[in-house]
């Protein structure tokens, strides 16, 4: 190939390699002089597009952050109002009490994600808890009776209920919760050397030390192991 290009003055040859020789004539240089300065000039003119558009919207900040929040509440509000409207079963508007009152009554209430699915059928349930009266509930029952199922529904009830949603039940009146603390499951940890009955004793002991007097505590025991059978899961 070199020796085909050899004394033709109008190529330039860039450089001879054992694959071949690479080379380039006048009219390819000026060619190429002049992408590069296009581009140039397109990369300058760019940047003060972009400069000029950030510009603009930074005036519309306010706005933009408004219409965000705006929106994202109307999505929350439209979802829970379908959730309502398309359940099997009618749901209610929960009535909210002082806090003096520490009390949740929820009657007849349904898990909501159970409920939509076919084929099933949902036993309602009660809950009621009493600041000085009823403020622990202990449930055991045999694998598969409902227990897990009871302990989330009721926790998952109150955050509706604080969220501004309606319920899935006959009839609810609560007091706001300061929060809602849930242990469910454990596991045990050989490299730590900690058992499953130790694990549980130190997520309880963690949830209790961070617990108020108005708070919802779930807790679902893993006793599977100890004792053959899930026996016992408590709220207070």
């Amino acid at each position: 190939m070199e020796k085909h290009i050899r004394g033709l003055h109008w190529l330039k040859k860039i450089d001879l390699q054992k694959s071949g020789v690479r080379f380039r004539s006048a009219d390819l240089s000026s060619l190429n002089e002049q992408y590069r300065e296009l581009k140039s000039s397109y990369d300058a003119a760019q940047k003060t597009i972009v400069k000029e558009i950030l510009s603009v919207t930074a005036g519309y900040l306010e706005p933009l952050y408004v219409l965000g929040a705006t929106t994202a509440f109307l999505d929350v509000i439209v979802s829970l109002a379908v959730a309502a409207v398309s359940a099997p079963q009618q749901y209610v508007r929960p009535r909210f009490l002082p806090r003096d009152q520490g009390c949740i009554r929820i009657k007849d209430f349904r898990h909501p994600c159970l409920e939509m699915q076919s084929g099933v059928n949902v036993i309602p349930n009660d809950v009621h808890l009493q600041r000085g009266k009823r403020i622990f509930k202990t449930i055991t029952g045999p694998n598969m009776g409902g227990k897990s199922t009871y302990i989330r529904g009721t926790g998952l009830l109150v955050a509706m209920a604080q969220i501004g949603s309606f319920l899935p039940c006959s009839e609810a009146e609560l007091v706001p919760v300061d929060a809602i603390m849930a242990r469910v499951g454990a596991a045990d940890c050989q490299l730590r050397g900690i058992s499953t009955f130790m694990a549980e004793m130190l997520e309880t002991v963690s949830v209790l030390k961070v617990s108020t007097f108005t708070c919802l505590l779930l807790s679902v025991p893993d006793v599977d192991a100890r004792f053959g059978d899930r026996g016992s899961s408590s709220e207070c």
